[in-house]
């Protein structure tokens, strides 16, 4: 009997360390398959840096003095401030781009920030959450444009999306709009399309929950004003801008972790 019982006690242990075993090799598995996601995802989206030429910083930046209260930020103004800063603009090369994926919308950059990625717009909001740029399957996915808005960033609000990564890419820099001195050094990001170049004048960032309206794409006359001052009012930052109701809108959207299925999002005027 005292025989049979160590025979059953060795059996079980042997099956615990089996189970044990199991365990420690899933987990191995899982990480393994992690960095292997962000190596090909960093690989990649390296080569992608090919099809893009980012002109040097200038030693003496012009600044961009924000007006000390809100106020509208008419069309002229906007006009004369891009005339005065005579951009460099980053050059893409759209047509080797859209050779390995048609999908490729545009392309957005933001000076001193891992943000240089292509924009891509899928069938639907879930295509390019697991694929890149060049449609491969991997956990970095792409940054990309709902697919409720038109491809030439024309609606009220075009909403292009991006992850959170832990390694700092993709639109994991949009966390520093959560902090003032932040946004006084990143005031604005660069969008290039085929056909057009864009600056951003970004105007406010907050943390939204799904509930909210953030990533509507189209309103009534009514309804787009409240939207937008709305957004200022609870805004991490202070920009001292105010769009019009003509602008155009880029929200830049991305995982938040305040509480559960919270998100970044940053707003800025396309001119």
């Amino acid at each position: 009997m005292a025989e049979k019982r160590r025979s059953s006690k060795r059996v079980a242990k042997t099956v615990l360390i089996i189970f044990l075993l199991m365990i420690i090799a899933q987990c191995a598995w899982e990480i393994w398959s992690i960095l292997s996601d962000y190596k090909k995802g960093n690989d990649t989206y390296e080569e992608a840096a090919s099809f893009v030429s980012i002109p040097e910083k200038r030693e003496e930046p012009i600044s961009e003095e924000s007006p000390d209260h809100p106020s509208d930020f008419d069309d002229d103004t906007a006009i004369e401030l891009i005339e005065e800063d005579e951009i460099d603009w980053p050059v893409v090369d759209f047509d080797a781009l859209r050779e390995i994926n048609p999908d490729i919308v545009g392309w957005i950059y933001i000076e001193d920030t891992n943000i240089n990625y292509p924009i891509a717009q899928g069938p639907d909001n879930s295509y390019y959450l697991s694929r890149m740029y060049n449609k491969q399957w991997d956990g970095y996915g792409c940054i990309f444009m709902d697919c409720l808005n038109s491809p030439d960033f024309s609606d009220p609000n075009s909403v292009i999306y991006g992850h959170n990564m832990k390694n700092g890419s993709m639109f994991h820099d949009l966390d520093g709009y959560k902090e003032q001195e932040f946004y006084e050094t990143h005031k604005t990001a660069y969008l290039l399309t085929p056909d057009k170049n864009y600056q951003i004048i970004l105007f406010a960032g907050y943390v939204a929950s799904l509930k909210d309206d953030a990533w509507k794409v189209d309103f009534s006359e009514e309804e787009f004003e409240p939207w937008y001052m709305k957004a200022i009012e609870r805004s991490c930052f202070d920009s001292g801008i105010v769009p019009t109701p003509q602008s155009k809108i880029i929200t830049l959207s991305t995982c938040s972790y305040e509480f559960n299925n919270a998100r970044f999002v940053v707003l800025g005027m396309l001119k």
